[in-house]
């Protein structure tokens, strides 16, 4: 039985819509490794960064922000409108109940950052190392609670309907901007 016949009932008028939703998506999972390098996908582990490059920090307080995941395009199966290279990373302040996210300020990331890097350089010679990394990004013992351990990330291509949670559910379906 397929996901679309599992549904209540009360959504039968709404199944032609539904039905036209089906899109192509990436689903990830964390994948245990005895090594991660720099420039892999992973969760928790080190980031990837340019020698040259200034680790992350908050613009408010200037401290290190906690490196939270990063993606390598190259690790990814292709989508549209997604680069087929590069490296799409986040960061956090762990330090704020908000964890840095702040979306009245759009796009000034002050508090958190989202970077690209395009092109992606696999000597470790022109990568800032583990133990800089470390000393940058390490999670003190009262915040390591909230964190899983560092893993790299596997990706899978799937199809998916529109869920409730979508922010065109209510609009598609029911011709209104809110549930």
């Amino acid at each position: 039985m397929s996901k679309i016949e599992k549904l209540p009932t009360q959504f039968s008028p709404f199944l032609k819509e539904i039905e036209s939703t089906l899109k192509t998506c990436i689903e990830f999972d964390r994948e245990e490794k005895s090594h991660i390098y720099l420039w892999q996908s992973n969760l928790g582990a080190y980031p990837y960064l340019p020698l040259n490059f200034e680790y992350p920090c908050s613009k408010i307080t200037n401290e290190p922000l906690q490196f939270l995941a990063q993606i390598n395009f190259s690790d990814f199966p292709h989508l549209e409108n997604f680069p087929a290279k590069g490296i799409l990373q986040f960061y956090l302040n762990m330090k704020e109940c908000d964890l840095g996210m702040d979306e009245s300020l759009d796009r000034i990331q002050l508090n958190h950052r989202v970077l690209y890097f395009p092109d992606v350089d696999e000597n470790e010679k022109l990568l800032k190392n583990r133990e800089t990394l470390k000393q940058l990004s390490e999670i003190p013992e009262d915040e390591e609670e909230l964190w899983v351990g560092p893993s790299g990330l596997v990706f899978k291509e799937v199809q998916q309907y529109i869920t409730f949670f979508d922010y065109r559910f209510a609009p598609l379906l029911f011709n209104r901007n809110e549930v």
